[in-house]
């Protein structure tokens, strides 16, 4: 279905105002519009005082001191921004988290008081439990590797690996921040193992920007390597466990076993450790032995 033209002129705006330059070949193709209709477009924005400039060959783009006037928000868009920040707030801690809840003071100041009562109506009907692993928005190194990302820099670290009692020094071309199970995680060329590799931020020592610029390296994507996991559950438990689901279930082999892929064990051991006697590990064997280390140090705990 294409967009109505008010619609498809606002959102031309928009693309204007976040992008350098935009070609009027990239519109025709985004709005599925002809040239001349973007030729129109571009008149009618001219035309509403759009300080926007043409250069012949090369596209379209504003002048620098344009800015959009403040957004109004529909009551759709007040909800869902209300909710995504009262979320952060929830599952997120650090400053970052703080923002979040002066930026939800500020978006609620900004609406009308009819909009400001049906917007705090909808969030009264949504609570969060606390998070078990509340993601830590002030990790170390996250804004420096950040800067280091946007600025294509390759990063010195010294990385601990999972149990691993020695410390590596890595050259790192960082190439994007990831999230998973309430920690960060860094993707990047890793120089010393000539390889794309990815490092938990909480093991990351040290780290060092350095002067050395790279290009983002063209990778033949590889099925990563996985550990498959099989849990045996008590069968009253099942509908329990599936309630507080592990992101690596794969399947269930029969109704009581349960199968996991992950990348390391210490993605999984705790969270099974959690059901204590009720969840027996039948595979790999070096889990079972950690669970059996794990129960011999709490014997320990308690008897001595």
């Amino acid at each position: 279905m294409l967009m109505n033209r008010i619609d498809r002129l606002f959102a031309t705006l928009l693309l204007l105002q976040q992008n350098k330059r935009v070609r009027a070949v990239d519109l025709a193709e985004r709005f599925d519009i002809s040239d001349r209709t973007v030729y129109r477009d571009m008149n009618a924005l001219i035309e509403m005082g759009v300080p926007v400039v043409s250069l012949p060959g090369e596209g379209y783009e504003l002048l620098a001191s344009f800015h959009l006037p403040p957004v109004m928000l529909t009551q759709d868009e007040a909800t869902a921004l209300f909710i995504a920040a009262r979320m952060m707030m929830h599952v997120g801690e650090g400053r970052i988290a703080l923002f979040a809840e002066t930026a939800l003071k500020k978006i609620t100041a900004a609406l009308s008081p009819d909009l400001q009562a049906e917007v705090a109506k909808m969030a009264r009907l949504i609570e969060f439990y606390p998070a078990q692993n509340r993601l830590n928005l002030d990790t170390p190194h996250l804004l420096t590797l950040l800067e280091a990302i946007e600025a294509q820099t390759a990063v010195k670290i010294t990385y601990r690996g999972y149990q691993e009692s020695g410390i590596t020094e890595r050259v790192v071309e960082p190439h994007f921040l990831m999230v998973g199970d309430g920690a960060w995680y860094l993707n990047g060329y890793c120089h010393l193992r000539h390889d794309m590799r990815t490092f938990r931020l909480n093991r990351i020592t040290s780290l060092e920007v350095t002067q050395d610029k790279f290009q983002r390296r063209i990778m033949i994507p590889q099925r990563p390597q996985t550990i498959t996991v099989k849990v045996r559950f008590e069968e009253t438990l099942i509908p329990h466990v599936h309630e507080k689901q592990h992101y690596a279930f794969s399947h269930e082999e029969t109704p009581d076993v349960l199968v996991y892929h992950v990348h390391t064990l210490d993605e999984i051991q705790n969270w099974i450790l959690g059901f204590g006697a009720s969840a027996e590990v039948l595979e790999p064997n070096d889990l079972r032995q950690w669970v059996r280390g794990e129960a011999e140090r709490l014997i320990t705990l308690i008897t001595d």
